[in-house]
């Protein structure tokens, strides 16, 4: 294996010299070079944040040696100096896969469909096959309701509140004038085109994406194994499921936009009948279409492209122009418009006709999936295994749960958009009450404020009871004895002589971080009262009633809701850009687009369809698997570093698998897709690993107990386990894999200590905890990796 980038001569323009002179004047740590052993290759993968190979490799020197711009793999660099006696290490750094700054606002408004496709990796494992196909069904339609929810919301907005409304009624500011004395068709064909420029945006996010991460594989020499959901050869390549879902949203968001533009009565009855039952019909289809096989992400993994993917394609792309040339045509076809009041014998003259009830329709329509989820996911009864609780979040409903957030995300999102446009241009009013004042919404935008004011009152008391969780977590931890208390875990490291400040402090901290595991508690008691304000008030809206005060307490929910939104997408977009601010909110995000687009198309994209592959074919590169076809990423490396010929080698060694955090998570994805051969010579330590508290918890058929434990078999020869999972008591995201440390027994999960004592109040500095922090730097965590490195053999196995 060379050390240039790529090939033996490759170099990074952003370093400030080349990998091959480094090494040649031994200013890089390089295996067998200038008489150094040939040891284990420690490579490092780390977590959210995006964290510098700097600060990875512990240097303020680096050269990169794999990968591209924004994501490779780097080695320490030493100028001027010896790397002779250095340690033989080298970071994984994928950062920026998931952190855009030109970007990261545009997914922020998309959250509510990856997180449909979350809800998708969350369902129950496969024990009833039929429910767990009827789930992935119901979560695709979900998604496809979602964006018909988007759409609709923006040709609403476009369409009837501008273009319509406030555009007919003279409420547009004086620089509109030009749009507010067109006539209403042409008013109708302008307000059309950004909805088209939305779709199409929408379709080629997507697909700019999907050259990226989805067309990437892993699979070559990965092993199958029945039993273990991540070794299979197209968990990490969704080209073709991706992009057949995608033809059919591409179709239904078209169909929404026909209907909208066919709604207003106009000369030619039969053409708006025709073109109504049209949309119909293209929706129909893509709602077929999601319900087969032929787009399930399990079963259709890979890069297939067959007849029926044509013909998809081509009726997508036809619906796509129907809609333009409808939005077109009505510059001509002129809706048949009377006085005001007085609309062709229609209901609604003072709006789009049916066009707020379509809005009633697609708020509900999500939150109808969600419950038909519930009882699927009600009948693989995910709380147990046979007779056999399982330890799963939110009692194994983390996938309902997970969906009704995306369900009222959206919603309310959509709810705060309208009655803020409105508010602005006019004083809105409900749809039944036309009175010519005001700009009509939706009763969806009242039920959406009503909503947001609940959920804050959820979190107010869900924030209250988890504060006095913690009091009682605090109390005990610092005055009992047992399991994880300060006097069993420091029994040996200062706790006779640690004074009450520091058992307050260090309890205090122990507590907060437990709170994680609440966390899906706390979830659901501000999601549920939230979805029955919703449909509640909807339905009594929908019903006749009208209170004032629930009509008062709306309207300020929605002001709150469009002033806490705009904060929440500034700090979010700031959070994904800085590298500081990132850790507070960055373990959400990467648990967000770690998992492929299942059941969302127009998602953000996974970056663990980038990452996980490039890991593996770096393993296969370093360790000498053996050569497969052609299409092999590992094959295709080897031969453009083998010109020229001759130049700097770096024999074939055994890799030390080093993940911190969400870097664990990836790391045992890689090592789920290697060949048997290769994963042999590997071992792995995982720090501040969320594998069993988070995604074992959340996501069970793919990191559940029965999986770790298959991950800890494969990692074993002759009784030796070559994995070590490091636990901090105060990390609020990592914990125990397999058995908590403190118990006896404990083999895999090993105690860090944090703080590494307890002190005397006395004491002016103690020790500092660092929390989920600084691993790398940690001096607990060396002698376990020397363990494991130990434990590998240093002989190359393959060519």
């Amino acid at each position: 294996m060379s050390p240039g980038l790529g090939a033996v001569e490759g170099f990074s323009g952003d370093d400030l010299t080349n990998p091959a002179a480094a090494v040649a004047g031994g200013e890089v740590p390089f295996a067998g070079h200038h008489g150094g052993a040939v040891t284990a290759l420690e490579l490092r993968i780390h977590g959210v944040g995006g964290a510098s190979a700097e600060e990875n490799l512990e240097t303020p020197s680096v050269l990169q040696v794999a990968g591209d711009h924004r994501a490779g793999f780097y080695r320490p660099w030493f100028p001027g100096g010896s790397a002779a006696g250095r340690p033989r290490v080298e970071a994984y750094c994928w950062g920026k896969l998931n952190y855009q700054a030109s970007w990261s606002a545009l997914w922020l408004l998309l959250l509510p469909f990856g997180l449909v496709n979350v809800a998708h990796w969350a369902l129950p494992a496969d024990r009833h096959p039929r429910l767990l196909t009827a789930s992935r069904v119901v979560l695709r339609l979900l998604g496809l309701a979602l964006t018909t929810a988007f759409v609709g919301t923006t040709a609403y907005l476009c369409l009837d509140v501008l273009a319509w409304q406030a555009a007919r009624y003279n409420r547009l500011w004086d620089w509109l004038d030009f749009f507010s004395q067109r006539s209403i068709g042409v008013r109708l064909t302008l307000a059309a085109v950004p909805v088209l420029l939305v779709i199409a945006g929408l379709w080629w996010l997507s697909h700019r994406t999907q050259g990226d991460y989805e067309k990437r594989q892993s699979g070559y020499g990965a092993p199958d194994e029945d039993g273990w959901t991540l070794s299979s050869s197209s968990f990490w390549c969704g080209d073709t499921p991706l992009r057949r879902q995608r033809q059919a949203h591409l179709t239904v968001a078209s169909a929404v936009l026909i209907a909208v533009l066919a709604m207003p009565a106009a000369p030619l009855p039969w053409l708006r009948c025709s073109l109504l039952v049209l949309a119909g019909l293209l929706a129909l289809g893509a709602v077929v279409c999601l319900a087969t096989p032929w787009v399930d992400r399990v079963t259709q993994g890979g890069a297939d492209r067959g007849r029926r993917d044509t013909v998809s394609e081509a009726v997508a792309w036809g619906s796509f122009g129907l809609a333009a040339a409808t939005a077109l045509g009505r510059i001509w076809w002129q809706p048949t418009v009377l006085d005001r009041g007085s609309y062709a014998g229609e209901p609604g003259a003072e709006a789009i006709p049916y066009d707020a009830r379509f809005q009633d329709v697609l708020l509900l329509v999500p939150l109808g999936l969600c419950l038909v989820l519930l009882i699927l996911v009600w009948g693989q009864k995910p709380w147990r295994d046979g007779r056999q609780s399982l330890d799963v979040m939110a009692k194994g409903f983390t996938p309902v749960v997970v969906a009704l957030l995306a369900s009222l995300v959206a919603g309310v999102f959509g709810s705060t958009v309208i009655m803020s446009v409105a508010n602005v241009l006019a004083r809105p009013t409900a749809t039944e009450e036309g009175s010519g004042r005001g700009l009509i919404v939706p009763y969806a935008a009242y039920a959406g404020g009503l909503a947001f004011a609940v959920t804050l009152a959820s979190v107010l008391v869900v924030g209250i009871v988890l504060a006095g969780k913690r009091r009682r977590m605090a109390r005990h931890v610092r005055e009992c004895d047992g399991l994880g208390t300060l006097a069993s875990v420091y029994a040996d490291r200062g706790a006779a002589h640690a004074g009450p400040d520091c058992r307050k402090e260090v309890a205090g901290t122990w507590a907060t971080s437990k709170l994680t595991d609440s966390g899906a508690g706390g979830l659901v008691g501000i999601v549920l009262p939230t979805a029955v304000a919703l449909v509640g008030y909807e339905a009594y809206l929908l019903g006749g009633g009208g209170v004032a005060w629930l009509g008062a307490v709306a309207q300020y929910g929605t002001t709150i809701g469009v002033f806490v939104t705009g904060l929440f997408v500034v700090y979010l977009r700031s959070a994904l850009t800085s590298s500081i601010k990132r850790k507070r909110f960055g373990f959400f995000w990467d648990v967000v687009t770690f998992w492929p687009r299942a059941c969302h198309p127009l998602g953000p994209p996974s970056y663990a369809e980038r990452s996980v592959p490039e890991v593996v074919t770096r393993i296969r590169r370093v360790v000498g698997d053996e050569a497969r076809d052609g299409g092999d990423p590992a094959v295709a490396q080897e031969m453009a570093e083998s010109f020229p010929p001759g130049g700097i080698r770096e024999p074939h060694s055994p890799v030390l698998l080093v993940g911190y955090s969400q870097g664990s998570v990836i790391a045992h994805a890689a090592i789920a897709q290697l060949p048997e051969g290769v994963r042999h010579r590997v071992a792995l330590l995982t720090l501040a690993a969320p594998l069993r508290r988070l995604y074992g918890r959340a996501f069970p058929a793919y990191f559940g107990t029965a999986q770790l434990d298959v991950l800890r078999s494969r990692l074993s020869t002759t009784g030796t386990v070559r994995w070590i999972n490091l636990v901090r008591r105060s990390d609020y995201v990592g914990g125990w894999v397999l058995q908590d440390p403190g118990t006896s027994g404990a083999v895999l999960d090993r105690e860090i200590f944090d703080p590494p004592v307890l002190w005397a109040d006395a004491d002016p500095a103690p020790p500092p905890m660092h929390l989920h922090s600084d691993w790398f730097a940690d001096p607990q965590t060396r002698r376990f990796a020397s363990e494991l490195a130990g434990i590998i053999s240093p002989h190359p196995a393959g060519p």
